[in-house]
């Protein structure tokens, strides 16, 4: 069996088992004045990725005293990123409403999906 290089067999289980999600990104700026970022206007797009709990060598990843039950691992071959600055990085909200702020991000050259890891956002049932 041969596949293109835009058809993987990993991209392929992925595309089976994709649910639909959304991605968040808040597009803002920063003034070169005083050094500060301002928050755009949230934007969501409708994306499909496969959300689950992380196994033994994804908790490695993690930074220490980060507790693992908060973070789950995120497959999609929309494009997401990460950033350095909570406010930046984008958000990804699963078919049940909850949300992940990525916090790791991995780009899979070879088979063109996106492999992050997203950190549970608790809003305590404030509108976003």
């Amino acid at each position: 069996m041969t596949f293109s290089n835009n058809l993987s067999p990993a991209l392929l289980a992925i595309s089976a088992m994709a649910r639909p999600a959304i991605r968040r990104r808040v597009a803002g700026a920063w003034d070169d004045r005083y050094g500060a970022y301002h928050d755009g206007i949230p934007g969501d797009t409708p994306i499909r990725a496969v959300i689950h709990p992380l196994k033994g060598e994804e908790i490695a990843q993690l930074p220490r005293g980060e507790i693992a039950d908060e973070h789950r691992l995120i497959w999609t071959a929309a494009e997401l990123r990460v950033s350095d600055d909570e406010a930046t990085s984008d958000i990804v909200i699963d078919e049940t409403g909850i949300a992940y702020r990525i916090t790791l991000h991995g780009f899979r050259v070879e088979a063109g999906f996106t492999r992050c890891i997203g950190k549970r956002i608790y809003d305590r049932g404030r509108s976003v």
